[in-house]
């Protein structure tokens, strides 16, 4: 794999939701020891519930806890308070396997040293307030995985599972070359199979949900048939 073709990767850990795309009752965020969520919060969503919701053709992801990102370790330039074309993995722990797994990722994205008050009449809202965002990026380029156990099976290790591993901190910068290698090939070969999937949709023929009009159809079809 071309190294140089590699973005720079960072892992921001967070709540886990099936969507993510707004406080609904049917998606609860579950979170690891986050006070909002825990403590003397209590409550049901968390500031990520928006992290892939669209808004003004953008996602705009939060992460649990106001401590700041080192942008110079992502490229930035010395003294910047963003760099640009950032791949950011989101992770979190499932709540039916209890490890942590990939759940999605914003390429191309724009990430801040520290959290960003949105601009009136962009960003997203929660109980009234506005989110704050670590990072965003185009809609198109965010992709959310299904909320399912084979979708969402790329683990990331803890520092009691592998030296290195992620800890306290929602910010997380990998294990080293290998490692991100084969994230950025993980994320490569899943938007590949997801555009054979859609390139597939689009090739089929629409099908003809009245079922008279398809007799008749299958019917013209053996005559013309049989006539030949």
């Amino acid at each position: 794999m071309d190294k140089e073709n590699r973005p720079k990767i960072l892992f921001l850990n967070t709540g886990w939701m099936k969507h993510y795309n707004g406080p609904a009752a049917d998606d609860p965020t579950i979170g690891n020891n986050f006070k909002w969520l825990h403590g003397e919060g209590g409550h049901i969503h968390g500031h990520e519930c928006h992290n892939f919701s669209k808004a003004a053709g953008l996602c705009f992801g939060h992460h649990p806890g106001f401590v700041g990102t080192d942008v110079q370790r992502l490229g930035g330039s010395p003294g910047a308070t963003s760099v640009d074309g950032v791949l950011v993995i989101w992770f979190s722990r499932s709540p039916r396997t209890k490890k942590a797994v990939i759940v999605g990722w914003y390429k191309n994205a724009t990430v801040y040293w520290k959290f960003q008050k949105p601009k009136r009449g962009e960003g997203n809202r929660l109980y009234g307030d506005p989110i704050w965002f670590k990072a965003s990026a185009r809609f198109d380029d965010c992709t959310l995985l299904p909320d399912s156990d084979s979708d969402r099976s790329f683990p990331i290790p803890n520092r009691y599972e592998e030296p290195g591993g992620y800890g306290q901190s929602p910010n997380w910068y990998g294990l080293g070359a290998k490692f991100l290698e084969k994230v950025w090939k993980y994320v490569q070969d899943r938007e590949a199979s997801q555009r054979a999937t859609s390139l597939g949709k689009l090739s089929m023929p629409p099908r003809n949900d009245d079922p008279f009009l398809r007799v008749l159809v299958e019917q013209n079809a053996i005559r013309v048939a049989t006539e030949f």
